[in-house]
């Protein structure tokens, strides 16, 4: 089990030197403290993987990330979100491809998304676009919140995963702004 906020927490300060040289402010949201069952490794990614796409697409003194993490109906939440143009109407159905990419060649990988829906599914969850979001993108993942030793055995049923799932970081709760 791992507390997501601290998860959060290492995700951003691994960030830090970014965001300062990018001017983009984070917005940091958390109201569930308490451990979650799940790889703390592979949240950590699909964090970074969703902040660094929101950086990307808000850059600039303006830009604005929204890190929200909730339980809602059972499910942890956590929604990833900027103030940048959002996603075109036409790119929607091709974002979660694997080596799919929206940015100028050089610029992304194609590879983010994709992880980000792999960890999800490795949860047993789901991410999805919130297309109702009038401003900018907003990527909402929702994992089940399930008795411990449930993710291990649904790992160990698909062989496993090299994952360690120690939790990392230190225990932070409540609302912040981090980066200028």
């Amino acid at each position: 089990p791992a507390v997501i906020g601290e998860l959060l927490d290492s995700t951003l300060s691994i960030l830090d030197f970014r965001l300062r040289r990018t001017e983009v402010r984070i917005e940091r949201h958390v109201t569930h403290d308490e451990p979650v069952l799940c790889y703390p490794g592979l949240i950590n990614q699909a964090f970074m993987n969703l902040i660094s796409n929101a950086i990307d697409a808000c850059e600039g003194p303006d830009g604005l990330v929204e890190v929200h993490v909730d339980v809602s109906e059972g499910h942890l939440e956590i929604r990833v979100a900027d103030n940048g143009p959002g996603v075109p109407p036409e790119l929607v159905e091709r974002i979660f491809a694997p080596f799919y990419t929206s940015k100028e060649p050089g610029k992304g990988t194609g590879l983010g998304l994709a992880i980000s829906r792999e960890v999800a599914d490795l949860h047993h969850g789901t991410i999805e676009l919130n297309r109702a979001r009038p401003v900018g993108a907003e990527f909402i993942i929702r994992i089940p919140m399930v008795a411990p030793g449930a993710h291990e055995a649904a790992a160990e049923e698909a062989g496993g995963l090299a994952e360690d799932s120690e939790p990392v970081g230190s225990e932070s709760v409540g609302s912040e702004s981090v980066g200028s």
